[in-house]
């Protein structure tokens, strides 16, 4: 009995201290705690899709292209409880270190600072603001939107070099600032491209009918500064039901591409060209004959001409021509040109020592595709009768929504952008 009195005088104070606390009051504190932080207006910017973040692992991917106009999307959206009737945004390109901190703003080709600042988002004024509000967990525009500037969307066309973008939303009306900004990194560089297309002389989409249909095929080279290729190579393929089919360089193309075989044609003209130059030593070099082609050959465009005669022997005959990018070479300081010897020397003290030296070399290297490709195949069709084709002529793939298929996205990869879908 002495050890349980005790216990029992403990309980009884501590049911005594009980009854005179409010639970109530306590738990209507913390609703209040809880909501408090949520309540008013809360312009928070989800997400920016463009552009879209440079990832490095060790490869590149969404690189930005030199002189490719980009505009800045993202994704708005009212996170508070109250509807916002003020709203600006700023976009801002930052040229950012090695690290990708951002040190200073980048300056567009007339010295201005890149910063495009639109304080008229939202407004009561419908003749400056297109947007008078937005409720409460609602996205601006619905979904992605780009930010506007000027009359128009922000542009920014960029130089070679690595970049910080930061965009922000501000109202006075915001209670979360820490949701407003956000950043994104990106590397902008040189690009090589080689386009090529095909189409009917006639302007046809699709070819149809008896007789002789002529087709041209255009290579076109692009990129962000002038290159030259050696022997660039271009695969014709006639498939199909055809009764004869010829090219420029070749009578009987039908027997060129029967099955499997596809007919390969050198893009350019032959000349004679330096294919290895001794980095230290000029006179040191071998030239040998190339098919060259570049932008001083009829502006970097080089044609080929064909015909395909439709088999008239059935009443649904249908055949195409289908034309892709081979390979080609260029010629430069490519890593595998690096020689590397061992000079056996003397040092102060008269000692046989060995040392390494490097030298980058010029030579020749091989490639199969370019930095953007797809334009590097097209083709052609046709059809004895009448010819209808449904086909898609527009992708988009919006990533970044929740499991169960709510939410917002927050990635987005549309037909002729560069980007990997996860």
């Amino acid at each position: 009995m002495r050890k349980i009195t005790p216990v029992m005088l403990v309980l009884l104070l501590v049911a005594s201290l009980m009854a005179n606390i409010d639970i109530t009051q306590l738990e209507t504190n913390e609703v209040i705690e809880d909501t408090g932080a949520r309540n008013g207006a809360d312009a928070e910017l989800v997400a920016i899709t463009s552009p879209k973040e440079t990832q490095c692992n060790p490869t590149c991917r969404n690189e930005i292209f030199v002189g490719q106009e980009t505009t800045f999307e993202v994704f708005i959206q009212n996170s508070g409880d109250q509807p916002i009737t003020e709203l600006g945004y700023k976009a801002a390109v930052w040229i950012a270190d090695g690290n990708g901190n951002p040190m200073m703003l980048a300056k567009d080709a007339s010295g201005a600072d890149l910063e495009f600042d639109n304080p008229d988002v939202i407004c009561d004024d419908a003749s400056v603001c297109d947007d008078q509000s937005l409720a409460a967990g609602a996205v601006l525009k619905g979904g992605k939107t780009a930010i506007q500037y000027g009359g128009g969307d922000a542009t920014w066309t960029p130089a070679a070099g690595i970049y910080v973008i930061q965009i922000e939303t501000y109202s006075d009306q915001d209670v979360d600032p820490g949701n407003d900004v956000q950043q994104v990194y990106v590397e902008v560089v040189d690009y090589l491209d080689i386009e090529i297309d095909i189409e009917w002389d006639d302007g046809s989409v699709v070819a149809t009918g008896e007789g002789a249909k002529a087709f041209t095929v255009s290579v076109m080279l692009n990129g962000s500064s002038d290159f030259i290729t050696h022997n660039l190579t271009m695969e014709i393929d006639v498939s199909g039901d055809v009764d004869s089919a010829s090219g420029q360089d070749i009578a009987d193309l039908k027997s060129a591409t029967l099955g499997s075989l596809v007919h390969s044609v050198n893009v350019g003209t032959d000349q004679v060209v330096v294919v290895y130059q001794n980095e230290s030593d000029p006179t040191d070099n071998i030239t040998e004959i190339r098919t060259i082609m570049s932008d001083n050959i009829n502006n970097g465009v080089w044609t080929y001409t064909g015909s395909v005669l439709p088999d008239t022997s059935g009443t649904d005959a249908a055949y195409s021509v289908d034309v892709a990018i081979g390979g080609y070479s260029l010629f430069g300081q490519f890593e595998s040109c690096i020689e590397t010897v061992i000079v056996n020397e003397t040092d102060a003290e008269g000692n046989d020592v060995q040392t390494e030296e490097s030298y980058a070399n010029f030579c020749e290297e091989s490639f199969t595709k370019d930095d953007i490709t797809n334009n590097n195949a097209d083709e052609i069709n046709g059809a004895l009768s009448t010819f209808h084709d449904i086909r898609i002529s527009m992708l988009t793939v919006n990533q970044g929504y929740n499991s169960d298929g709510t939410g917002i996205a927050t990635f987005t990869v549309g037909a002729g952008e560069p980007g990997d879908l996860s």
